[in-house]
């Protein structure tokens, strides 16, 4: 049937170039005639027979109206890919303007000409693969060859773990555990993050994509797997219990710091509004603390870093994260000063409520914005200035509040441009005395885009 009807379409382009001259009817119709070739080869969700009907639909418009339809169209699927897709694959029925689940992607605009719109693409938008080399393809494949190494990649695709936590998984020993875990470092599937006296191991963040490639093809109901995973889920909740204590410990003080100023869900919708809807490939929280950052905005991210100093606040943070079902988040010991993370790499930093606790904020931002990657964007919230000593003496605050041009100076010191800034006061009846600030500022480099995906990332001066 689809050869059918795609030879009469071939047949009626023909009869359209013979036609001397060519109108604009003509022109039309032949870009309509592709477009129904397109459905009657790719789109399969689609009924022949509506795929016609839609395309007879569109003869009848007038001149211009099928360009102007697919920019249309076009800017609609970026809007929606932008509006939560994440890189889901998302088919456009061009014609009747509407989107239904696909093995498709969509390309963001400036990456397609109209005549795109009639053609699908493997390639993932903002997200390039990431490629080894033989050698190390290779090494991967035999360090995942063995069925502990696999059944502990398995589990590190769900969580951060120690060896301790893996050797009580497995049931095996810790001398045997840790060999593995060895080698699979060595290969460059997992890797070992210090973090006070303990050591956590995760997916390493290249030969990670290849460990869940393979994870990804094995039985969730094999078995062995489902006793690992009920054994993982009894290590969440040791660490949940661990966790409530913690805040039971001390709950009167998070409870009076809350109390200070507007309620949190006013400062989060805030927040979520200032980023908006824009993809993000990479997520850094610096001063973690809780890991409430990475609750609230990693889901919007492909991944997520949150860095803490302290190594009981990043407990707290990964029985949060366990919680949330974060499989993209990770936590990082180290000084917000000198943060384990990679430079330009990322499109979102947030420092939430550290800056008052430090003797150096500028120093602070300057860090952030080195890990910024080119137009990536800093959000910083904290405190007004203001005159309650009290929190000098009880919580540790060294700084009481920053003015709005105390920061941007900051901003502006370290390279980047403040764009907007936006302060969220206790409303009339609210107990709180304090504002909360919320700072955006960007990076004003641009990237110059490269077609190997293993090209030296190049900038230019910053945008006018």
């Amino acid at each position: 049937m689809a050869g059918v009807v795609a030879g009469a379409a071939g047949a009626g382009a023909v009869a359209c170039a013979k036609a001397a001259p060519p109108s604009k009817q003509a022109v039309m119709a032949a870009e309509v005639t592709r477009a129904m070739i397109f459905m009657v080869k790719n789109l399969s969700g689609l009924n022949i027979c509506q795929a016609l009907a839609r395309s007879a639909t569109l003869r009848r418009q007038p001149p211009g109206s099928l360009i102007e339809r697919g920019r249309a169209v076009r800017q609609a699927s970026v809007r929606s890919w932008a509006s939560g897709a994440k890189g889901r694959p998302i088919l456009v029925d061009r014609a009747a303007g509407q989107m239904k689940p696909s093995r498709f992607s969509v390309l963001p605009i400036g990456l397609l000409g109209y005549k795109d719109i009639f053609m699908s693409s493997e390639q993932r938008a903002f997200a390039p693969r990431r490629l080894l080399g033989v050698d190390g393809l290779l090494a991967g494949l035999e360090a995942a060859g063995e069925i502990t190494r696999l059944r502990l990649l398995n589990l590190l695709c769900a969580a951060e773990l120690t060896v301790s936590e893996l050797v009580a998984i497995l049931g095996q020993s810790q001398p045997r555990v840790s060999r593995h875990l060895k080698l699979l470092v060595e290969a460059g599937l997992a890797e070992r993050q210090r973090e006070g006296a303990w050591a956590f191991f995760r997916l390493a963040d290249q030969g990670g994509a290849l460990a869940r490639d393979l994870v990804a093809r094995l039985d969730p109901a094999d078995p062995l797997l489902v006793a690992d995973r009920a054994r993982l889920e009894m290590t969440r909740e040791a660490r949940r219990r661990q966790a409530a204590a913690y805040f039971a410990q001390r709950a009167t003080d998070w409870d009076n710091i809350r109390a200070l100023h507007a309620p949190e869900e006013r400062v989060e919708a805030a927040i979520m509004t200032m980023i908006g809807d824009k993809p993000i490939r990479a997520l850094l929280d610096l001063g973690t603390g809780t890991g409430r950052m990475l609750e609230l905005i990693a889901p919007m991210a492909e991944r997520a870093i949150g860095v803490d100093q302290s190594p009981a606040m990043l407990a707290l943070a990964r029985s949060h994260i366990d919680q949330s079902g974060l499989n993209n988040a990770q936590l990082r010991q180290g000084d917000i000063y000198a943060p384990p993370v990679e430079r330009d790499s990322y499109d979102l930093v947030i420092i939430h409520q550290v800056l008052h606790f430090l003797d150096d904020p500028g120093r602070a931002i300057a860090e952030a914005a080195r890990a910024l990657r080119p137009g990536g964007r800093l959000i910083v919230v904290d405190f007004l200035s203001h005159d309650e000593e009290q929190l000098r003496q009880d919580y540790a605050h060294r700084r009481l509040g920053f003015s709005i041009v105390e920061i941007e100076t900051f901003l502006k010191d370290a390279g980047l441009s403040p764009m907007q800034n936006h302060q969220i006061r206790p409303a009339p009846g609210e107990s709180g005395k304090l504002t909360v600030a919320i700072w955006l500022a960007r990076d004003m480099r641009i990237q110059i885009a490269e077609t190997r995906a293993d090209a030296p990332i190049r900038y230019t001066a910053e945008i006018a």
